[in-house]
Order: structure tokens, then C-alpha cells, then sequence
């Protein structure tokens, strides 16, 4: 009787460290990773300015001034053109050059119309654009300029939903 009892605290014994083990080999695999991403957007050293225009505007609203102001620059900086489509999709013209550290983005939305609603919706496209490039381009700092309600975009995202990007 006492040697099925012992043995029933030992396979239960045995089956917690099992568990426990399983359990710290898998919150270490998911610690490294977790690390590892970290130590690449801490390192990241892309810190690109972000331009949104106003209504009715395109990506390619801020085109002259982004031209005049590399002719002043010693090195130009490289400029990527981006359009949020009303279905989440993203069109892409332009490119970021590798080692380019303060690149320009305009990120544009195909719905540009004024109204508190789009500016609203426009928030939501612009929160994803940004996860979307930063994910791609691994940056955690940006530089956000917006032109009209390109502004109000950009502060409605910032005081509703753009925080926890």
C-alpha cells in the first residue's frame, strides 16, 4: 500500500517537473525572441521624417519641397511615396536608399476628401501605414509633419490611437 502511494507522489511529482520544465524552455525561446526584436529597433538608426498631406492632395504633394530642400543637403536624403488605399492596401513609389538615416515618407490616403469622419478614418490609415513601414524599414522614431488637415490627421491619431505604436 505505501509503495503505491510513493509511487503515485513520484509520477505526479515527475509530471509536474515535466510541465514546469516545458514551461521554462518555452518562455525562454519566447525571451530571446523578444530580445532579438528589441535589440533590432534600438539599434535602428533610420529615423524617417513623415509628410501627410492635406485634402485632395496626392503622395506626391510634397515632391518640390522635398527636391528644393536636397539640393541644399550634402548628401540628399531618399523619399518613398506611399498611398493607403480605403481597403488597408498600400501602393508604393519611390524607395528608401540602404543606410539612408532621415529618409522621407509621404504616406497619402486614397480617400482625401474633408470631414471629420475621413479625418477619423484617414487616423487609422495612417496608424497602419506607419506599422506596416516600420516593420519593413525597422524604425521606432519618426518625424511627423502634416500639411492642413494632413495636421489634423496626424494630431487625431496622436491623441486617439497612434500612442501605442
Amino acid at each position: 500500500m505505501i509503495n503505491l502511494r510513493i509511487l503515485k507522489k513520484i509520477i505526479v511529482s515527475l509530471g509536474l517537473l515535466c510541465f514546469f520544465m516545458t514551461l521554462i524552455l518555452l518562455s525562454d525561446k519566447w525571451t530571446k525572441q523578444n530580445i532579438s526584436n528589441l535589440k533590432i529597433q534600438r539599434n535602428s538608426v533610420t529615423e524617417p521624417i513623415v509628410l501627410v498631406p492635406g485634402s485632395d492632395a496626392t503622395q506626391y504633394r510634397f515632391d518640390s519641397l522635398i527636391r528644393d530642400i536636397n539640393k541644399r543637403e550634402e548628401i540628399p536624403h531618399s523619399s518613398l511615396r506611399v498611398l493607403v488605399n480605403k481597403n488597408y492596401t498600400i501602393s508604393y513609389s519611390g524607395t528608401i536608399k540602404k543606410g539612408d538615416k532621415q529618409p522621407y515618407i509621404v504616406i497619402a490616403f486614397e480617400d482625401n476628401k474633408d470631414g471629420f469622419k475621413n479625418i477619423k478614418e484617414q487616423a487609422n490609415w495612417l496608424k497602419y501605414a506607419l506599422k506596416c513601414l516600420s516593420q519593413q524599414y525597422e524604425f521606432r522614431k519618426v518625424s511627423l509633419i502634416g500639411h492642413s488637415n494632413g495636421g489634423l490627421v496626424i494630431t487625431y491619431a496622436l491623441e486617439h490611437n497612434l500612442t501605442s505604436h
